[in-house]
């Protein structure tokens, strides 16, 4: 099935991802995952947020990626992302990275056609 796309690569509807890179000071990994789960109830708030994921690359790194419906909603959720990710900042050991843009590639056995 192909659908409707913006980016060459993709044949599907393109997402747009905010991509942060968490650096958690050593030890306290358990309460960033304890302050997300306080707060999960505001990221109904984030206009066009599919989901978030996060990965823990090593005992200090995180990485979230957040999938928004357009370009516009993923831009415009930098106001209320940074007041969330504020309320953990007592726990990284560096400024979060930040990186946005569209979805390259994408791959669901639901969208196979045999």
């Amino acid at each position: 099935m192909i659908i409707k796309s913006n980016n060459q690569y993709f044949k599907g509807d393109t997402m747009y991802y905010r991509v942060t890179k968490i650096n958690v000071n050593e030890g306290h990994m358990d309460e960033v995952v304890s302050y997300m789960d306080s707060v999960s109830n505001r990221f109904s708030e984030f206009e066009g947020l599919q989901n978030i994921n996060c990965i823990q690359v090593s005992k200090t790194e995180v990485y979230a990626f957040a999938c928004y419906k357009t370009e516009d909603q993923a831009n415009n959720a930098a106001v209320l992302q940074k007041e969330i990710l504020g309320g953990m900042a007592k726990f990284f050991s560096a400024p979060p990275e930040l990186m946005t843009g569209p979805q390259l590639w994408h791959w669901s056995p639901e969208e196979v056609i045999v």
